[in-house]
């Protein structure tokens, strides 16, 4: 008798560009899914990739990029314009599937403001990471079906 053996996990490609632009010291990120960190660097290129892969179960699953490296000292008025520290998450694939939609709909930043400053507590869709601060998203693995699902709009 042959067993009919359901998969209950998949592995899964993710490709990360950040864009940065700094005069002093570069912006750093520490990628993270479900407290796992699987990256964790200093984006001292104009653009820079990441990339990794790893196994999930299919579950629910919290995708976290941890922005650092900013600090009062990393801006500078030159001329009448202002100068600092940012780091844009530019694009996110996931299996090849560009996630630009999802992310602006279904993300959140939340920003830890510089000493004096103040803002929204958690934005929606922000993938301009001006302030330190955490991104996330929580997707659901398996991933293809996650994708189809926020574009019918049943999540």
């Amino acid at each position: 008798m042959i067993k009919n053996i359901e998969p209950t996990s998949e592995i899964i490609e993710f490709d990360f560009m950040f864009w940065s632009d700094y005069w002093r010291n570069p912006p750093e990120v520490e990628i993270s899914i479900d407290g796992n960190v699987y990256a964790n660097q200093f984006l001292s290129a104009k653009f820079n990739g990441i990339n990794f892969k790893t196994k999930l179960d299919f579950a629910p699953h919290i995708l976290q990029i941890k922005r650092t490296g900013k600090t009062v000292h990393e801006s500078r008025l030159v001329n009448g314009d202002w100068e600092s520290q940012t780091a844009i998450l530019h694009s996110l694939e996931v299996d090849k599937i560009n996630l630009r939609n999802i992310l602006w709909s279904r993300s959140t930043f939340t920003p830890v403001y510089d000493v004096g400053q103040s803002g929204e507590e958690v934005v929606k869709g922000e993938c301009n990471f001006s302030y330190n601060g955490t991104w996330e998203l929580k997707f659901n693995s398996p991933v293809y079906q996650f994708v189809v699902d926020c574009v019918r709009g049943a999540i």
